[in-house]
């Protein structure tokens, strides 16, 4: 099973569910959505690889994996759909997609982590995947010289060569 399934992409493309009409959802079988899912989640797997372990397995799915999941299919099926033809910019799905590729990107930039969520089985919480530890800070915060640790001989005050 994927991030997502074919009801949950027909329930994005379609305004009202019980009317589809007009919508990719109402054209595509579940063997092409299908097909939008496997790409879809191709492309989330390609951002996630640097910082978390894909794919993720059944039941592991973060819910934010899956909405964007969701985004990417529905925008690749109505691309499809429509022919290539580019859809408008204040169309839902558009506006989605675009919200799913800024997040899939500030993710794989460490800007943004997926929600830590509880391990299966267990009481601890964890992090789907695996972590990646990120300290924007590149200067030298301390020396032994701040802590009067510092040799206290004639060289007093020169710093270590490994940058203290």
């Amino acid at each position: 099973m994927g991030y997502c399934t074919v009801g949950d992409v027909r329930g994005v493309l379609a305004r009202d569910t019980l009317d589809a009409d007009g919508t990719a959802a109402s054209m595509y079988d579940g063997a092409i959505l299908d097909f939008q899912i496997m790409a879809a989640q191709a492309i989330v797997d390609g951002y996630l690889a640097a910082r978390y372990q894909v794919p993720f397995q059944d039941g592991a799915v973060p819910p934010l994996v899956a909405a964007l999941t969701v985004d990417v299919a529905a925008y690749r099926a109505t691309l499809t759909y429509r022919q290539s033809v580019d859809l408008g910019v204040d169309d839902p799905v558009r506006l989605r997609y675009a919200d799913a590729m800024d997040m899939l990107k500030a993710i794989a930039a460490g800007d943004m982590d997926l929600p830590v969520t509880p391990l299966p089985g267990g009481d601890s919480p964890g992090t789907v995947g695996t972590v990646s530890v990120r300290n924007p800070y590149l200067g030298h915060l301390f020396g032994p010289d701040d802590f009067d640790l510092g040799y206290a001989g004639p060289h007093r005050g020169l710093r270590w060569p490994g940058g203290w």
